[in-house]
């Protein structure tokens, strides 16, 4: 099975061009994909340092305060998409609906021999 690498080049510029229009004043320090094997998905997150800092801030107040106190921790929520705020803003499935049906046609069939 071949991905179609042009197609996903082509969405995330489109995605990253609207996204970016839409939102002119923001400055961000990271783009990422955030890939999710099994959803078969290239999810596209950005953040912005005043999110990061906000972040930050609740993560240094609350229950496991003492964790977050180190660079070492500080860079991991910083660059850990799970805490960004325009996290997903855009999902890219790699296989259609069709390449996954046949797909588990296909490791059925090799159950069965």
């Amino acid at each position: 099975m071949k991905m179609d690498t042009q197609n996903i080049i082509n969405s995330v510029i489109n995605s990253m061009e609207k996204f970016l229009s839409e939102n002119p004043d923001l400055t961000f320090y990271a783009f990422a994909f955030d890939c999710n094997v099994e959803d078969a998905e290239i999810n596209l997150c950005l953040n912005t340092e005043e999110a990061f800092f906000e972040t930050l801030a609740f993560y240094q107040s609350g229950k496991f305060a003492e964790q977050y106190q180190t660079e070492e921790r500080m860079q991991d929520l910083k660059y850990n998409t799970g805490n960004w705020k325009y996290q997903c803003f855009e999902t890219f499935y790699v296989l259609n609906e069709e390449v996954v049906e046949s797909a588990i046609k296909r490791i059925k069939t090799l159950k069965t021999l």
